[in-house]
């Protein structure tokens, strides 16, 4: 089972959600406010604080910002930043060492 966690705008919805949900999870998920878009790295903080699960991001991965979750997330949905029809395989790649 997979919670998305969206909008959350504080510590404490993320923490009763959590507290709600977590034990029938397997992954925590979450994503940006649209498609394409990364979620805050505070958003990832304040959930990392307080799952005990773990993390996946949704959406607005790319090579710029994956490094910047590393600490925080263990899965990446990776699709619009590669491209929408064919999955450029060397936009992957270039994704994936880029977290390394």
């Amino acid at each position: 089972m997979v919670l998305t966690l969206l909008n959350i705008k504080n510590n404490q919805k993320i923490t009763k959600g959590l507290a709600f949900y977590e034990s029938k999870l397997d992954v925590i998920t979450t994503s940006g406010v649209k498609t394409g878009a990364a979620p805050s790295l505070y958003k990832i903080q304040q959930i990392s604080q307080v799952a005990t699960k773990p993390i996946a991001i949704a959406s607005g991965i790319s090579i710029d910002n994956v490094k910047q979750f590393k600490p925080y997330v263990r899965d990446f949905l990776v699709g619009t930043s590669i491209g929408y029809h064919n999955l450029i395989l060397e936009k992957m790649y270039r994704i994936e060492r880029s977290y390394t």
